[in-house]
């Protein structure tokens, strides 16, 4: 089944963002509970740093009571954690929590495994961007159990949270050690605060309130001084030790015990497990030990793991006398969930090695079978040694949880396993080469599918080989190797391929076709690829279906009409709030515009960018929206949204496949463009040049960018040759759907060369072509650059639906602009407020974040708009000197 990347169920076990409940009977500690509100309500980090058992935990779960009106996120962090992306994923699933837009601008960022520091820095920065936008007043982030954590990449993104932390955002950090972070000069700079050992530990005040008001147990002062003094004061040495004391009924045992503890370096984990444990009934101790290798306890669970049907009440019995166990929540799927205290959970995995060493792995085994997550039943397997058990469940859900970006997960899981595991099995390994595709690592992904392909074929497993092929083609279509996926269809079509190996198979075909101009037989592989998941009953195909049906590929002749059936059969079946319909639904825009139905085009658009951000982003999906809506907005007049629309585009460029680039760096230039952004746009031009696509789309995209950039700018020309070269590209592919067309922009050059009937003859033809193909909506590509030329063919007499399409209007909203965009646009109307107000095009550059070239290139534009005189023209020049 499709999944959506804020579809956490699959990874993310949901009492890790609740903090415990603490208990009624817990020692009150208003010194330490008033340091800890004042450094919350003071300082932007708080970190209580102390060995397992000095209630460091307990202290930070009375957060909400001591500061009941701050809103509260919290992560409890554990080894799955060691993962760049999901612990960026933790933070923005839990301050989501709090407001449900914050996080889904670092959705986008998070998709595919990117975990360069740089990729975390961008997730990270535009989660701190919502913060400011969503959670404007004060709030506070916990992460608790930081020890676990020991990936630098992780720390790479915790240090830059830190660095730009809003103002209204405190977080604090529970942890047994200090991590890797800058906290001398965060404490120099009076930045943070500390809760240490010495601070944590109880004073011989709060272990008399334990030890006798608490529990009972009736010490003279002298011995309460004792232990406080032999444990320093240790919260949980004292609770441990409480127990066999309270169990003791003579004075003369007590006398005796407390020798032992205060005159014996016997005073260690053993000690402790021996006398804790020894006085407990059997069962209740075997209890105990059977559940020490589960990280969360629910009634359910225990009743798998130990075969006890009366666990639910064993577990409440345990809580109720305080026997190390914490409720860590109210309930979840109607059961109580309880954890055992992290230190008496090492004692009691050791004592189950020692008296019960057979049961370990058994005790594994049921409680993988039982778990709800794959990521802990793996946990499971790996720690018991079930390698194959493991490996079989890395294969059935590695590829969903890499689709989440838990790349680094995955790859963790399959370096555990003996390499001799590893190399039985090759499907292990294609998974393991798909991670490092989504990782950008494309020569490791090389090297580890074609190990995966060599041992299919030698196996003579030829349903391997073609899973393995689906995959090295899938390599091929980011890192724009025709050649070799030309060798690879070859073989794939020879082999007995599965549904998804098939649909990649030929849809990889087509793309080569594409570049070919073979469009009978891009039409016939393509027809044929998206029938696979109807006829095969096997929907999962839709996943490579949906992902390399892109715009290009759909515009081809008469792929349209086979796309948009496409498109309504798997949107269909779709389940709502997902990938797999936010991939529909943005394929069938396309279809929507070239089809003139504006619209449908910009409801359906609009529509999908908000299922996009409620789901958080996904790698293959969504990214063509800011394109589309860079044109449906401009055929309206919306400049407003072109621009949002614009902006967008170049945040996506980072997160996009990297085979799609070429096509939004062109769709973002193109859209500033308009807006009259040039050297935005020039940069844009500058960064299409540098990137690697060897189809023809790529030397199509830079002419046509490259010639409507100097038409703009009234460099005509500078605009003729790569016009002339792009027009040629033109008329052999099916381009100007996607890209806007070089012939338009042609005849507009014509035009302001005063060659008016060439222009009306170039353009009208262009206009009888759209509307023989069924696709008047292409008349818009070109926006307000390519719209005068063709109202001209239209005053001429063209009376064709493209025609229409150019110059159409949404009832009650603006005209949009007559030539190159005469209107202000939203940042030029800011440029003339702060002109108008007296300010230097520095201090503009300095309001509005953009360079002073920038804003010189913007009063240029406003000048020549508002048909400024040239005197006014020297006069603004002379301010802008200083004259």
């Amino acid at each position: 089944m499709p999944f959506s990347a804020a579809d956490t169920s699959a990874w993310l076990v949901q009492t890790k963002l609740h903090p415990p409940l603490v208990r009624s009977d817990t020692i009150a500690r208003p010194r330490l509970e008033e340091e800890l509100r004042r450094s919350v309500c003071t300082l932007p980090f708080t970190l209580l740093s102390a060995p397992a058992g000095y209630g460091k935990t307990t202290m930070l779960a009375n957060l909400p009571r001591l500061l009941p009106d701050l809103p509260l996120a919290w992560v409890t962090l554990d080894e799955e954690d060691n993962d760049p992306v999901r612990f960026v994923g933790l933070l923005a699933t839990a301050l989501g929590r709090l407001q449900p837009d914050v996080g889904r601008s670092a959705w986008p960022y998070l998709q595919g495994g990117n975990v360069d520091g740089a990729a975390l820095k961008r997730a990270v920065g535009a989660l701190i961007g919502d913060l400011v936008i969503h959670l404007p007043e004060p709030f506070m982030l916990v992460l608790d159990d930081l020890h676990f954590v020991t990936e630098p990449a992780v720390f790479v993104a915790l240090e830059y949270l830190l660095d730009h932390q809003p103002p209204q955002m405190h977080l604090a950090v529970g942890t047994r050690h200090d991590p890797p972070l800058r906290l001398a000069r965060m404490a120099a700079r009076r930045q943070l605060a500390e809760l240490r050992r010495p601070d944590l530990g109880f004073s011989p005040a709060e272990a008399h309130l334990l030890l006798n008001d608490t529990l009972g147990l009736s010490l003279t002062e002298g011995e309460v001084t004792a232990l406080q003094e032999r444990t320093e004061g240790w919260p949980a040495g004292l609770c441990l030790l409480a127990g066999p004391l309270g169990r003791m009924g003579t004075h003369a045992d007590r006398t005796q015990f407390m020798a032992a503890i205060v005159h014996t370096e016997r005073y260690a984990l053993d000690f402790l497990a021996e006398e804790v444990l020894r006085n407990l009934p059997d069962d209740i101790r075997l209890f105990l030990m059977r559940t020490a290798i589960l990280p969360e306890m629910t009634p359910s669970l225990c009743r798998v793991v130990t075969g006890r049907e009366d666990a639910g009440d064993v577990l409440e019995g345990l809580y109720r006398q305080n026997l190390t166990i914490a409720s860590i929540t109210g309930e979840v799927e109607g059961e109580p969930v309880y954890r055992h205290h992290a230190l008496f959970a090492r004692l009691l995995a050791r004592q189950l090695e020692r008296e019960l060493p057979g049961e370990v792995v058994e005790l594994h085994r049921r409680a993988a079978g039982a778990q709800r997550t794959p990521g802990r039943a793996i946990a499971h397997f790996l720690a018991a040694g079930l390698w194959e058990e493991a490996a079989q469940l890395m294969i059935s859900s590695g590829m969903m949880l890499l689709h989440r970006g838990m790349a680094e997960t995955v790859r963790s899981w399959y370096n555990a396993l003996p390499a001799s595991v590893r190399a039985a099995h090759p499907r292990l390994t294609t998974i393991i080469g798909r991670c490092e595709i989504h990782r950008g690592d494309y020569g490791a992904a090389g090297e580890l599918l074609e190990q995966a392909r060599a041992a299919f074929v030698a196996a003579g497993d030829e349903a391997g080989e073609g899973e393995t092929l689906a995959s090295l083609i899938t390599l091929t279509m980011q890192n724009g190797d025709p050649l070799a996926r030309a060798s690879l269809v070859a073989r794939a079509m020879q082999l007995p391929l599965g549904p998804l190996a098939r649909v990649a198979a030929l849809l990889g075909r087509a793309w080569l076709s594409v570049a070919e101009g073979a469009w009978a037989a891009v039409r016939e592989d393509v027809a044929e690829a998206l029938a696979i998941p109807r006829t095969s009953g096997n929907r999962q195909a839709d996943l490579i279906g949906i992902t390399y049906m892109r715009a290009p590929l759909a515009a081809v002749p008469g792929c349209m009409e086979i796309t948009e059936r496409y498109c309504a059969e798997a949107g269909a079946l779709a389940p709502p709030d997902t990938a797999w319909r936010l991939a529909a639904d943005e394929l069938s825009v396309w279809v929507l515009l070239w089809q003139g139905r504006l619209d449908d085009a910009l409801a359906r658009a609009e529509a999908a960018e908000e299922l996009r951000q409620r789901l958080g982003g996904y790698p293959f999906a969504g990214n063509d929206l800011p394109t589309q809506q860079t044109m449906l907005y401009a055929a309206r007049g919306d400049w407003a949204g072109v621009e949002q629309a614009a902006d967008r585009l170049m945040r996506r460029f980072w997160t996009a496949p990297r085979n799609d680039r070429a096509m939004h760096c062109h769709a973002a230039g193109r859209a500033l463009t308009w807006l009259g952004r040039y050297p935005e746009a020039h940069a844009m031009l500058e960064r299409l040049l540098d990137v690697p696509d060897h189809l023809p789309f790529k030397a199509y995209y830079c002419d046509h960018l490259t010639g409507m950039l100097a038409l703009a700018e009234g460099r005509l020309a500078d605009a003729s040759a790569p016009l002339t070269r792009a027009a040629a590209v033109e008329a052999g592919l099916p381009i100007a759907a996607v890209a806007g067309s070089a012939r338009v922009l042609r005849a507009r050059l014509f035009l302001e060369e005063g060659r008016a009937e060439e222009a009306r003859a170039a353009a009208a033809a262009m206009l009888r072509e759209w509307e023989q193909a069924g696709t008047p909506g292409c008349a818009l590509m070109d926006g307000p650059v390519g719209a005068p030329v063709l109202r001209l063919a239209q005053a001429a007499g063209t009376q064709a639906a493209a025609a229409q399409a150019a110059t159409a209007q949404a009832p009650g909203r603006p005209q949009a602009p007559p030539a190159l965009a005469e209107p202000l646009t939203p940042r030029e109307a800011d440029v003339l407020k702060l002109l108008v107000a007296g300010r230097t095009n520095r201090q503009i550059g300095e309001e509005l974040y953009i360079t002073e070239e920038t804003v010189k290139t913007h009063v240029v534009r406003i000048l020549r708009k508002l048909d400024v005189t040239s005197r006014t023209q020297a006069a603004v020049r002379g301010r802008e000197l200083g004259y």
